[in-house]
């Protein structure tokens, strides 16, 4: 499925990908630009025995 720009603002606005807080300029066509923040987590990986 490929969205318009116009879409993915839309449904964001409705809460469809629940995205927040939401920038108008994020949509690009046929894209979301995200960001990430400062902060992150770092997952080990699980070991087996």
């Amino acid at each position: 499925m490929v969205l318009s720009d116009a879409e993915i603002a839309r449904l964001v606005r409705q809460g469809e990908p629940g995205i927040d807080p939401f920038e108008p300029a994020l949509p690009g066509p046929a894209s979301l630009d995200l960001r990430l923040a400062s902060n992150f987590l770092l997952f080990r990986t699980a070991r087996r025995p």
